[in-house]
């Protein structure tokens, strides 16, 4: 639905900024919250997997035209 796919792009934008701003830094990153997400959500999974399949079922009835413009994975490293 859209607040999931609204969650997803906040954490993407989320990801991005800590990329471009710290990554290059290596230092640890602790992200505390619960994302207002279940440990299944596409938003939980890309932040504790380093990505999320398109085919996720939150993603899956999404129109192209929103998913392109999801961060689908990341670089940072989770514990």
């Amino acid at each position: 639905n859209s607040f999931n796919n609204l969650l997803s792009q906040q954490v993407g934008t989320l990801i991005e900024n800590l990329e471009r701003n710290v990554a290059h830094l290596k230092i640890p990153i602790l992200i505390c919250g619960d994302l207002n997400s279940c440990p299944r959500s596409a938003a939980h999974t890309l932040v504790i997997k380093g990505r999320v399949d398109r085919k996720h079922e939150e993603l899956v009835n999404t129109p192209e035209e929103l998913i392109k413009h999801l961060k689908l994975s990341h670089k940072l490293l989770p514990l």
